[in-house]
């Protein structure tokens, strides 16, 4: 309740930012506030302007309020017309994080502990860096287990998770259960924000690019593209959890598989075993722990020189219960695409107001810088992807490579690299990396069949796009050949 107050008082400055998107970025006013304010009282707690209380995140949030104040009164009228037309995708959007929500509260409901009692795992790590977050003074963090010294590591996303928890004062193994069903719906709504403003966009180019936005068709299929985002992304798993069941499914029907078995009679083995298991007649083999933590291993699950990489999807993430960074920047994640679609989307407009320049811009850094301190090795690719962007953008907006667009994307690169860096400068000062080069890995290789299963689902519906949109666009070329060759009159 508290982070949907804090959402729907950043409205004003959301609906700025993400001006260029259908939905206006409404689904992540949640994640804004959060980095917002987690962003402000960091930087003051870091600069020992003021010590990290409850009465310094309320006085950020008042001066935040103030000035969303100022701004929805600014555009009144914009805003009132925005929730008198939208309303009930608003209360949609609000029913998807509930029903999210509650689903991660149930998974907690199952399985509280703090500490997985037969598998291990990184939760009192991670309870440690979260109650040295809520109970340092100032920034950097005090290091939990080295009396004296500060915490060297990319703490930052434990700062937005105690922000909510301090300002209510819930008890940290509580707050610690509360952020994990709240970060998994938030990431949710991410997700189906970024798939459904970008199937919009996609059908205003397509056959339908005539009728208006707001459409019912455009919005019945930029909702199915959204939910189905929400289920690739939180909901599946790869394919490794098939290979066990093909593997180990005959087991429980009491079959042995050798070499000689054909591929139908492995099936039907395998079908029997289900069955079984089904009506429980039989168990499947092996430990629980076997069948949920294998699939976060799928890439040389045996290797015999432990080079095993993790891959741990966010389902995963979420029923293992670890309060980890890289759980901890999964809504931020979509924040940061959103983002990058918004500067996409507005290629080509007219200029708009400063102000909504400025926080357009401030909101890239903000988002993007954020990463340095909460997980830094997705600041490089985000920036990457930040890079080409403004790139592109600066070609499409002049629709060839001049000195105009090569000015463009300068200052957009510019923005980018010194707001990105200058916004989050006191995490760089105290914190230092074990590592100062880089070299050529020269051990196990990803076999080809394990670099499937982790991203075979996903191959396959971009390769189906890819071949659809080649198949349109040779279609159009072709189309145009016979045209220019029989001087037929095609209309357009």
């Amino acid at each position: 309740l508290t982070i949907l107050l804090l959402s729907l008082l950043f409205l004003p400055s959301v609906l700025t930012v993400f001006r260029a998107l259908p939905d206006r970025g409404y689904p992540l006013a949640r994640i804004f506030a959060l980095v917002a304010v987690g962003w402000a009282v960091w930087l003051i707690a870091s600069l020992e302007l003021a010590p990290f209380t409850r009465w310094l995140i309320l006085a950020v949030v008042l001066v935040f309020a103030a000035g969303n104040v100022l701004l929805a009164f600014k555009r009144r009228e914009e805003l009132l017309d925005f929730i008198k037309t939208r309303w009930r995708q608003l209360l949609a959007v609000e029913g998807l994080f509930a029903l999210l929500f509650l689903f991660g509260v149930s998974l907690r409901l199952g399985n509280p502990d703090l500490w997985q009692p037969w598998m291990g795992g990184e939760k009192p790590m991670n309870f440690a860096i979260f109650n040295s977050v809520l109970k340092s003074v100032y920034f950097p963090p005090n290091n939990p287990w080295l009396s004296g010294y500060f915490l060297n590591y990319y703490y930052y996303g434990y700062v937005l998770a105690a922000v909510p928890t301090k300002l209510l004062g819930i008890l940290p193994p509580i707050a610690f259960n509360l952020v994990e069903p709240t970060w998994f719906a938030m990431s949710g709504l991410g997700a189906f924000s970024v798939a459904a403003n970008l199937a919009h966009k996609l059908l205003e180019r397509g056959p339908e690019r005539e009728q208006p936005i707001s459409a019912p068709n455009h919005n019945r299929l930029a909702w199915i593209a959204g939910l189905s985002a929400v289920v690739l992304m939180l909901f599946l798993g790869n394919l490794h959890q098939a290979r066990q069941l093909w593997d180990r499914l005959p087991e429980a029907a009491g079959i042995e598989i050798t070499e000689q078995t054909s591929g139908i009679s492995h099936l039907m083995a395998a079908l029997n075993g289900a069955g079984k298991v089904a009506r429980g007649e039989a168990e499947l083999p092996d430990s629980d722990s076997y069948w949920y933590f294998k699939a976060s291993r799928p890439i040389l699950p045996e290797d015999p020189n432990n080079e095993t990489p993790i891959a741990e999807f966010p389902l995963f993430t979420y029923i293992y219960g670890d309060l980890h960074p890289h759980l901890l920047v999964m809504p931020i994640l979509f924040a940061a695409l959103a983002w990058l679609l918004a500067l996409f989307a507005a290629a080509g407009e007219e200029r708009h107001p400063w102000l909504e320049r400025i926080l357009f811009w401030a909101a890239a850094g903000l988002i993007l810088g954020l990463f340095r301190g909460a997980h830094t090795w997705d600041y490089l690719t985000l920036m990457g992807l930040a890079l080409v962007a403004a790139g592109w953008t600066s070609w499409l907006t002049n629709k060839k490579i001049d000195k105009r667009s090569l000015i463009d994307f300068a200052v957009k690169a510019g923005l980018l690299l010194v707001l990105s860096v200058g916004m989050y400068f006191p995490f760089s000062q105290w914190f230092i990396t074990g590592y100062n080069s880089i070299e050529f890995w020269d051990g196990s290789r990803t076999p080809v069949g394990d670099y499937l299963t982790v991203h075979g689902v996903f191959l396959f519906i971009l390769v189906s796009f890819l071949l659809l949109e080649l198949s349109g666009w040779m279609g159009a070329r072709l189309a145009g050949w016979k045209a220019n060759r029989y001087d037929i009159n095609i209309p357009p």
